[in-house]
C-alpha cells in the first residue's frame, strides 16, 4: 500500500514537471512530500508550485494575476513641480547643445563667424562710402544699410556699431520730408554719443512743410557735432541760435544760405546769425553766401577758409581778421570797390592761397605779404591792364620773402608771367613750378 502512494506520487511530479519544461525540485518539494499526510499539504501545493516557477523564471509577476505587487505612486504637488522644472531644463539642455552643434558646423563652413566681434566692427567702418568722411544719401546698395540685409548675426553687429551711423546727408525735398526727417532722427538715435558728421539741404519752396522738427532735433545733437554742412534759409539758420557755447566738438562749418542768391536779389536785411560765435574746436569754415560777416565766427582761431562771391574789400577783412590761416580760397566777384584796399599786415602762417578765377586778383595781391606762402593760384581778368598786373604782382613777390619757400605758382589770365623779369626767373631756378591752374589742364 505504502509503494503504491509512493509511486504515485512519482509519477505526479514526473507529470508536472513535463508540463511546466521546468524543474522544480528542491526545498519546496521536500517540504510537500515531507506533509503528503496532510489535507491541508494538497490544497497548496498548487501555490507552492507556481511560486517556485516565478522563482526560477526570475519574470516579474504578471499584473493580471499578481495585482498585489503593483503600487501606483501618484506624486506630490511639490514634487510635481520639480519635475516640471527639470524638464524644462532638460529641454534647455538640448537646445544649448544643438546650438553649440550649429555653431560648431558654421565656423568650420563660414570661417569669418569666427573673426573678433572688433575686427567686423572695423571691416564694417571701412565699407563706408569715403571712409565715412563725407556725408552722403543713404542708399539700400551701399554700406550701412547693405550690412543689415545679409545676416542676423552681421545685422545685430551693425546695428550696435555707433560709428556706421555718425555720417548722414539729408535732403529735405517736399516728396521726401516725411521720409528724411525720421530717416535723420533714427540716424541720431543709432549713433549714440559718437561725434557726428551732418549734412542737411532744406529749400524755401512754399511745398516744403515748417522745419520745426529740424530744428528740434539739430539742435538736441548739436553737443556731438564735428563736421556739419548745413545749407538751410537765414532765417532758419538764425533759430539755431539755442546752440551757441553747446558746440564744443564742431571742427570743420560749411553755411550755404539756400536763399541767399534771393536775399540779395530782393535787398533783404538779414540779422547776424550768432549760433557759431562760440566754437572752441571750430577751424575749417565754408562760407556759400555773399554775406560773410552776417555769421559771426571765432575768425582768430581758423587755420583753414573757402569763401565765395567777395569783394577786394571783404577779402582783406576776413584775411585781416584770420591771422592763424594756413590754406585760404577766394572766389572775388566783379567790383569797383578795390580802389579803397588798403595792405594788411603780413600773415605769418599763410601757406596755400587759392584765388578762383574771377575778379581783379592782382589787386588783392597788392595788398597781401606773405611771408612762407608755398602754393599760390590766381587769375588776371581780361579787362585788367596787363602792365599794372604784372607790375602790382612783382610788387607782391618782391614783399614777400617767399623766394624760398613758394614751389607752385598758378595763373590764368592773359599775362607774360614767364618773361616779367628778375624775381620770376629767380623763383624758376629754384625750383618753383609755373603752369595754368591743375583745373585747367584736366579740362
Amino acid at each position: 500500500m505504502g509503494s503504491s502512494l509512493s509511486k504515485a506520487r512519482k509519477r505526479r511530479k514526473k507529470t508536472s514537471s513535463a508540463k511546466t519544461g521546468q524543474d522544480v525540485s528542491g526545498p519546496f518539494t521536500d517540504w510537500s512530500s515531507s506533509d503528503s499526510a496532510d489535507g491541508t499539504a494538497s490544497a497548496e501545493l498548487p501555490l507552492v508550485q507556481e511560486t517556485a516557477k516565478i522563482i526560477a523564471t526570475a519574470r516579474a509577476p504578471e499584473p493580471l494575476r499578481s495585482s498585489s505587487f503593483r503600487v501606483e505612486m501618484v506624486p506630490s504637488p511639490t514634487d510635481a513641480e520639480i519635475l516640471r522644472d527639470l524638464r524644462s531644463q532638460l529641454v534647455e539642455l538640448n537646445l544649448g547643445m544643438r546650438y553649440a552643434i550649429r555653431r560648431a558646423l558654421d565656423s568650420f563652413y563660414y570661417p569669418i563667424l569666427t573673426v573678433p566681434r572688433e575686427i567686423i566692427e572695423e571691416i564694417f567702418v571701412f565699407c563706408l562710402p569715403n571712409g565715412g568722411d563725407d556725408p552722403q544719401v543713404p542708399h539700400p546698395s551701399a554700406a550701412p544699410m547693405v550690412l543689415l540685409n545679409v545676416c542676423q548675426h552681421w545685422r545685430n553687429i551693425a546695428l550696435s556699431t555707433p560709428r556706421l551711423w555718425c555720417s548722414l546727408r539729408v535732403n529735405l525735398q517736399a516728396q521726401r520730408f516725411k521720409n528724411s526727417l525720421p530717416l535723420l532722427e533714427c540716424w541720431l538715435a543709432r549713433a549714440r554719443s559718437c561725434p557726428l558728421s551732418l549734412a542737411v539741404v532744406y529749400t524755401t519752396y512754399e511745398a516744403n512743410p515748417s522745419p520745426d522738427f529740424l530744428i528740434w532735433s539739430l539742435t538736441k545733437s548739436c553737443e556731438q557735432w564735428q563736421d556739419v554742412r548745413l545749407e538751410l534759409p537765414f532765417k532758419d539758420l538764425q533759430r539755431l541760435t539755442g546752440i551757441e557755447g553747446h558746440i564744443p566738438l564742431l571742427r570743420k562749418l560749411l553755411i550755404g544760405p539756400s536763399d541767399a542768391y534771393s536775399a540779395g536779389m530782393q535787398g533783404m536785411r538779414i540779422a547776424p546769425i550768432t549760433a557759431f560765435s562760440d566754437a572752441p574746436s571750430l577751424r575749417e569754415v565754408h562760407l556759400v553766401t555773399g554775406y560773410p560777416f552776417t555769421i559771426e565766427l571765432p575768425w582768430a582761431q581758423l587755420t583753414k577758409l573757402q569763401a565765395t562771391s567777395l569783394s577786394v574789400c571783404e577779402c582783406l577783412e576776413i584775411l585781416e581778421a584770420s591771422p592763424a590761416l594756413i590754406e585760404c580760397s577766394l572766389s572775388l566777384r566783379q567790383s569797383f570797390d578795390s580802389a579803397g584796399a588798403t595792405r594788411i599786415p603780413a600773415l605769418e602762417h599763410l601757406e596755400v592761397l587759392t584765388l578762383r578765377p574771377s575778379g581783379f586778383h592782382a589787386d588783392l595781391l597788392h595788398c597781401l605779404s606773405l611771408p612762407v606762402l608755398r602754393e599760390l593760384q590766381f587769375h588776371i581778368a581780361s579787362t585788367a591792364s596787363s602792365t599794372d598786373s604784372l607790375s602790382k604782382i612783382t610788387a607782391f613777390l618782391d614783399r614777400s620773402t617767399a623766394t624760398n619757400s613758394l614751389k607752385q605758382i598758378y595763373f590764368s589770365g592773359m599775362l607774360d608771367l614767364y618773361g616779367s623779369g628778375r624775381r620770376i626767373r629767380e623763383l624758376i631756378q629754384n625750383g618753383t613750378r609755373i603752369g595754368p591752374p591743375p583745373d585747367s589742364r584736366r579740362r
